[in-house]
């Protein structure tokens, strides 16, 4: 039930790229999690930049292959455009392009923290998850106040399994910005697969839900917890709000623990058509939910 995939790295650091080829000089503030993109001291073409930065496919990667041989920019800039063209590859499909990009923008700029954290993303991605915890734990060693990388660490250790250390993460990332709803939102799922802290992990998804109120997922998580609390029409009242803003009717996650409030509800019709529908699109969730403490 986990969300998303670790988020696609580069935007910010293009971002900034672009709009320094308009001749703009001063710091960015990037999307990610207290990143601030660094302001490039040597200008590049502007529609190398901006095809760079906003386009997709082979041209964005040639663009971005360009102003790496335009001999033009410093070693951090270098790691920047790097870390572009390896979302490029990341976004074709072509993983091991995307590997060999982050690890020369590593290798350009030792120091660059986000370009640890993008390489462990990827290696998450493709679910390597030890490597991916050595690599965002170096980007927090480089940044300590580096919230996006406990994030992104405490997200990988939750997808482990490791959800007391992804609790840690998250708390950390919070402590660091308070108006993530995604540093709230996985806590809350971490702490309701726990169970220890279920209330506290329904506080948590009301406080990502005031944050970002059109997340079908933290609404889910929600119901999840309200269902381990035995709330029943309240993990009700919560799935059915995420099916509303979500485009996947079929979300055999959600159709399955909908199911077992149905059932613990006394609506047997009900909850045995949502977990037969889970159950064609994920044939052994019963399983998997069964190790969350769901049966």
């Amino acid at each position: 039930m986990q969300s998303t995939s670790p988020r696609t790295p580069g935007v910010a650091e293009l971002v900034a790229l672009a709009l320094f080829a308009k001749g703009i000089r001063k710091w960015i503030l990037a999307g990610l999690i207290g990143i601030t993109a660094a302001w490039f001291v040597v200008p590049a073409a502007a529609d190398d930049s901006e095809t760079c930065v906003r386009g997709s496919g082979d041209a964005a990667s040639v663009a971005c292959t360009r102003l790496l041989k335009s001999g033009r920019f410093n070693k951090s800039n270098l790691a920047l455009i790097y870390s572009n063209r390896a979302n490029q590859w990341e976004r074709k499909g072509d993983f091991d392009k995307a590997m060999q990009d982050h690890a020369e923008a590593i290798r350009t700029d030792p120091a660059y923290a986000a370009g640890y954290m993008h390489r462990g993303n990827l290696h998450a991605r493709r679910g390597d998850y030890d490597r991916a915890i050595a690599d965002h734990s170096e980007a927090i060693r480089i940044d300590p106040a580096y919230a996006n990388g406990f994030y992104n660490r405490g997200l990988t250790y939750s997808r482990k399994g490791d959800h007391e250390r992804a609790i840690a993460d998250f708390t950390k990332g919070i402590e660091l910005n308070a108006n993530s709803s995604q540093l709230w939102g996985q806590r809350c799922w971490s702490r309701a697969v726990v169970g220890k802290q279920l209330q506290e992990a329904v506080d948590d998804c009301t406080k990502a839900g005031s944050l970002a109120p059109k997340i079908p997922q933290i609404f889910a998580y929600r119901g999840f917890a309200y269902l381990k609390l035995g709330q029943f029409d309240k993990a009700l009242a919560d799935y059915d709000a995420a099916f509303a803003l979500t485009k996947s009717p079929d979300h055999a996650d959600w159709l399955y623990v909908r199911g077992v409030a149905k059932l613990k509800k006394g609506d047997a019709a009900g909850g045995n058509a949502d977990i037969t529908s889970a159950k064609a699109g994920k044939a052994d969730i019963a399983e998997e939910y069964a190790t969350y403490g769901i049966k």
